[in-house]
């Protein structure tokens, strides 16, 4: 996957979820760019339930994440088995699969995109048990 700021390579941080129907897909993932070393929080949902007039099928939505939350993320998945399994069941994973439901990310597909650098901001912090929550800054 690309930056969308600077189209740098991105690596993963954390596959927080996955998932799918017969008419249904979703995912949401955390990414850090190797060149700018902004971070991302980048979800896609594929809904073939209505008709395709409707509404969109494919949507995918966007936050950015500063690097120094990117640190605080990596540190509290040290004691997850596999960062890159969405449907991890440690501590960590579940909570950020809770905090990122309603990140409230920006559309970077279709009419209604937004410029990269106009999309929202999120951050990573600890919960009193050192769990990563995505919250507003």
């Amino acid at each position: 996957m690309r930056c969308l700021r600077c189209h740098g390579e991105q690596d993963l941080v954390v596959a927080v979820e996955k998932g799918s129907t017969s008419h249904t897909a979703h995912w949401t993932e955390v990414h850090r760019c190797g060149t700018c070393d902004e971070g991302e929080i980048r979800s896609f949902s594929h809904d073939s339930w209505s008709h395709y007039e409707d509404e969109e099928w494919d949507m995918t939505w966007s936050a950015r994440i500063a690097s120094a939350s990117l640190d605080v993320l990596s540190g509290a998945l040290l004691d997850c088995p596999d960062p890159a399994v969405p449907v991890c069941s440690c501590e960590a994973h579940v909570s950020l699969r809770k905090t990122t439901q309603s990140i409230g990310g920006s559309r970077i597909d279709g009419e209604r995109r937004v410029a990269p650098d106009d999309r929202n901001w999120r951050r990573v912090t600890l919960t009193s048990d050192g769990l990563p929550e995505v919250v507003a800054p």
